[in-house]
């Protein structure tokens, strides 16, 4: 019945989704990933997360950014001061340091 509704020719199996050697053709759909290859895909990524912490200038500026959005704008200030202080390299970046500033009518500090 199957064969007679495509056009009465023999109807070939797709490929298994159990076997690693047959190749999906192109007119097949793909079988999704088995779970083994989701963990090995992940497992890098929960490793160095977990192994690599994240650097500290990274934290400064989270915490300066929740120091603003608190309204704490000097504490801001401070926090950013102590990341260019850590990376003077940094200074250019970092725009939210020159948003504190000009909520703290510092505008000539944020002008350097």
């Amino acid at each position: 019945p199957v064969s007679a509704a495509l056009g009465g020719g023999a109807v070939r199996p797709g490929p298994s989704c159990k076997s690693s050697t047959t190749q999906p053709s192109r007119g097949n759909l793909r079988c999704p990933p088995t779970l083994r290859r989701r963990a090995l895909l992940t497992t890098p990524l929960v490793l160095a997360s977990a192994v690599a912490p994240q650097p500290a200038s990274a934290s400064l500026v989270r915490d300066g950014m929740a120091a603003f959005a608190a309204n704490r704008v000097g504490e801001s200030i401070a926090l950013y001061d102590k990341m260019i202080e850590a990376n003077p390299a940094s200074k250019p970046y970092l725009w939210q340091r020159g948003l504190s500033l000009y909520y703290a009518d510092r505008f000539a500090d944020g002008a350097d």
